[in-house]
């Protein structure tokens, strides 16, 4: 991948931001979703834990089935 070309863009105001060291794979993920849905960035530090529960959820889900 030639990344030589690529632009760097900053963040929106009102952006979600991380304010630990330890959340960056949620924040990832989650900022994926809400991109590839098409809504908002509309969360913040604090749904964290909740986001935590949902991915637990959604990936024994699918190693069940």
């Amino acid at each position: 991948m030639d990344v030589a070309n690529w632009t760097i863009v900053g963040t929106a105001p009102g952006t979600p931001l991380q304010l630990n060291g330890v959340d960056c794979g949620v924040f990832m993920c989650y900022f994926a979703n809400f991109v590839s849905a098409g809504v908002a960035l509309n969360f913040s530090q604090a749904d964290i834990p909740l986001f935590r529960r949902r991915m637990t959820i959604d990936i024994l889900r699918k190693v069940v089935h």
